[in-house]
């Protein structure tokens, strides 16, 4: 009995000690405040309550100090046994209700930035009309390890210092690689241009942007070779003049927009010996018809005298 007495003594002490711990008799428990809002509240910071089915309430108040303006936040943990879904919120208030940052729904897809994802994971609304920088922002990313293998996707970034390459892959192959230059390689890792093909490309057309055309050819002061000079040129190098040979095409391949505007150009070289050898034909048509009415003018003058 002495002993209850002494623990009665000593609860009462302390309770008096500290008076911003309470117990009202509206159920509410106070710990570091004489006025519990909710169902469990320590000081200003936290809440628990079990109405609107939110679990753990937070409250930021910046004191200390001289401040310009304050500012207040407030948060919750909230989870949602009709619906079967777990919220995170907040808001740079503590009148307005916390926005729903992280959800996870009943089907176990999570959403960051919106409360119903479509997805198993999705980041933003889907019908967000805001500027896309701003969605996802990664600093270090690594979905998978540098080795690899088995028959599954991987999405990794490589390390080269100082900088890192992104590699898109399958089982052990990387099968397209982002390089830190810009550069694109698929089928390569050692892209050594804004896209580098090892393989081959099957398109319905290809554009492809030049700087100039071949139309100088048919300007009054372009000095067209003669057949002669070509010829001599062929047989000293076996090829057409400014034409890669077939083994520096093997060895160096070639540049399409380059090589399209050369051929162009032996094009219109070839149409204007084509026109000058039509010319001289007709020149020669010409002549032979000549000769001809002269022949037979005197066939008949033979034939006159014979008589």
């Amino acid at each position: 009995m002495k002993k209850l007495f002494v623990f009665t003594g000593l609860l009462c002490f302390f309770l008096n000690a500290n008076a911003q711990n309470i117990f009202p008799d509206n159920g509410n428990v106070g710990i570091g405040t004489t006025d519990p809002q909710e169902k469990l509240q320590i000081g200003n910071a936290y809440t628990f309550h079990d109405g609107g089915h939110k679990v753990i309430g937070f409250l930021y108040k910046p004191s200390g100090g001289v401040d310009l303006s304050e500012t207040q936040f407030s948060g919750e943990i909230r989870f949602d046994p009709v619906n079967g879904k777990f919220f995170i919120g907040t808001s740079n208030t503590i009148t307005s209700n916390p926005v729903a940052r992280i959800t996870i729904d009943n089907s176990g897809n999570i959403g960051i930035g919106t409360k119903t994802p479509n997805a198993t994971l999705q980041i933003g609304e889907s019908n967000n009309s805001g500027s896309p920088d701003s969605e996802i922002e990664i600093k270090r990313l690594s979905l998978a390890p540098i080795t690899h293998s088995g028959s599954d996707w991987f999405f990794t970034t490589r390390d080269n210092n100082p900088y890192a390459n992104l590699d898109i892959g399958y089982g052990n192959n990387k099968t397209l690689t982002l390089r830190h230059d810009g550069n694109v390689g698929i089928g390569t890792t050692t892209p050594d241009s804004k896209l580098t093909v090892a393989g081959n490309i099957h398109s319905r057309e290809v554009k492809v942007t030049v700087n100039a055309g071949a139309d100088f050819v048919f300007d009054k002061d372009y000095n067209l070779p003669t057949l002669e000079k070509v010829q001599e040129f062929i047989q000293q190098n076996g090829h057409l003049p400014e034409i890669p040979s077939a083994l520096d095409m093997e060895q160096n391949g070639i540049h399409l927009s380059e090589m399209n505007i050369k051929l162009l150009q032996k094009i219109e070289e070839l149409t204007l010996y084509v026109i000058d050898l039509n010319k001289k034909n007709e020149q020669h048509q010409n002549f032979i018809e000549a000769q001809s009415e002269v022949i037979k003018a005197l066939k008949k003058e033979i034939t006159e005298l014979k008589k």
